[in-house]
C-alpha cells in the first residue's frame, strides 16, 4: 500500500496507480473508496486504454474474493474488448472469471474459448476451464481432468494447476497428492 501511495503522490493522474489504490481498498472492505478510485482511473484514461480496464476488472473478478462487483467487473472488461486493436487473452480470462465469480458457468467457458481463440496455448484459460466444469461434480471429473493435463502440456511451470491437483488428491492419493505437491512447489 505504501509503494502505490508514494507513487500516486508523485504521479496523481496515473490511471493504474490509481486503480491498484482501488484494488487494495477493496481487500480492505471499502468498497465505496474503490469505486471511486477505479471510475477516475477509467475517467482519466477516457475508458480507452486496456489495460486500465482490465486492472479494474482484475480487483473486481476474482472468483475466489469475497470482495469486487463482478457485475462491475463483467461490464469494464467487455469495454476493454471493444477497443480497437484488442487482442488480449488475459483480459479475455478475466472475464471469464467475472462470469466465473457471478455464478455463470456458460459465459465464463465463452470468455475463456475466446481467449484460447488468440492464444491457444494459453494455459491460465485453459486451466480455469476446468475449474469451471470442478465446480459441476465428480462426474465432470473426466473433462475437467483433461483441461487440468491440458494445462500442463501447454504450460508446466503453471503452478495453480498443481496446487489444484493437490488439493484435489490429498484425501485420495496420498503418492498423487505428493507428486503434483513437489511440482506446485518447484
Amino acid at each position: 500500500k505504501k509503494l502505490y501511495l508514494d507513487k500516486l503522490a508523485a504521479s496523481p493522474n496515473s490511471p493504474l496507480i490509481l486503480a491498484g489504490i482501488g484494488h487494495l481498498e477493496l481487500h480492505e472492505g471499502k468498497k465505496a473508496d474503490a469505486r471511486n478510485h477505479f471510475e477516475t482511473a477509467i475517467s482519466l484514461s477516457q475508458g480507452k486504454r486496456i489495460d486500465v480496464l482490465n486492472a479494474v476488472g482484475v480487483a473486481n473478478s476474482d472468483p475466489d474474493a469475497t470482495n469486487g462487483d463482478a457485475a462491475y467487473a463483467i461490464e469494464k472488461l467487455k469495454q476493454a474488448t471493444t477497443i480497437k486493436g484488442f487482442k488480449d487473452p488475459e483480459v479475455w480470462t478475466n472475464l471469464g472469471d467475472a462470469y466465473r465469480k457471478f455464478a455463470d458457468g456458460g459465459n465464463a467457458i465463452t470468455s475463456y474459448n475466446s481467449a484460447l481463440a488468440l492464444n491457444p496455448n494459453y494455459a491460465r484459460a485453459i486451466y480455469r476451464s476446468g475449474r469451471v466444469y470442478q465446480t459441476q461434480g465428480k462426474a465432470q471429473e473426466p473433462l475437467y481432468m483433461n483441461y487440468y493435463n491440458n494445462a500442463i502440456a501447454k504450460d508446466p511451470a503453471y503452478a495453480p494447476v498443481y496446487s489444484t491437483l493437490f488439493n484435489y488428491y490429498y484425501n485420495t492419493d496420498v503418492t498423487k497428492s505428493a507428486m503434483y505437491l513437489d511440482k506446485w512447489l518447484v
